[in-house]
């Protein structure tokens, strides 16, 4: 939505769109506009925060599967 309100703006500014009523982000006065980009910020910080970060139990798990698999190759290479 941020990226979207700039480029209109920038087009408009270059003369290659026609001139509309589109506030500038952050910098107009609109109350719904305005309300509407610090929503769109909320919800981008609440996805930042609540993303998936591995743990570390999960990479030590990962790390004893991995010598799992290393130690079964090797003893099916050592057989064949």
């Amino acid at each position: 939505m941020l990226f979207t309100q700039i480029a209109i703006n920038i087009g408009m500014n270059l003369g290659l769109l026609p001139v509309t009523g589109i506030p500038a982000p952050l910098l107009s006065y609109g109350g719904s506009s305005l309300l509407s980009l610090f929503l769109a910020f909320g919800m981008l910080e609440s996805i930042y925060q609540h993303r998936n970060v591995p743990s570390e139990a999960s990479l030590l798990s990962n790390k004893a599967l991995c010598r799992a698999k290393i130690t079964l190759l090797q003893k099916v290479k050592n057989v064949l």
